[in-house]
């Protein structure tokens, strides 16, 4: 007989913190406008990549469309399709060098978008971080 939460008998696992998943999305504040998408580099105009750096800052959150508006325009008044705009900018950049990931933005209607990842998933290096970082993580001077 097994003990209520250990690992054994079968089908068991043990509990505790999921198991690590791989980082799929890396921002860098030295260089806006270029991800990591799975390791893989793409290039997007800065609005757009203002907008997902503020998505990945909440990832597997809903961010509510006024709020984004907020963030990306500020009091400037823009065509309410600007912002599925620079979602599809994302997305087309994405798409290029990581097409299985083509729909890591999701929509919800009259509500806002959300990065379809985990916190665990996403990466952002602020500036002065990498001041620090080792020689290997730093890239060409």
């Amino acid at each position: 007989m097994s003990v209520p939460g250990s690992c054994k008998g079968p089908g068991r696992r043990p509990r505790g913190p999921k198991p690590f998943r791989h980082l799929v999305l890396l921002l860098d504040f030295r260089e806006p406008g270029h991800v990591l998408i799975d390791l893989k580099p793409a290039t997007v105009q800065p609005l757009a990549w203002k907008l997902l750096l503020y998505l990945a800052e909440s990832a597997g959150s809903v961010i509510p469309y006024g709020d984004l508006y907020e963030v990306l325009w500020g009091d400037t008044v823009v065509e309410m399709n600007q912002l599925s705009y620079q979602k599809n900018a994302v997305l087309s950049a994405i798409a290029e060098v990581a097409p299985e990931r083509r729909d890591i933005i999701l929509t919800f209607p009259k509500v806002g978008f959300m990065l379809d990842l985990s916190p665990r998933e996403v990466l952002i290096v602020p500036s002065q971080v990498i001041r620090y970082a080792s020689p290997s993580l730093r890239g060409p001077p």
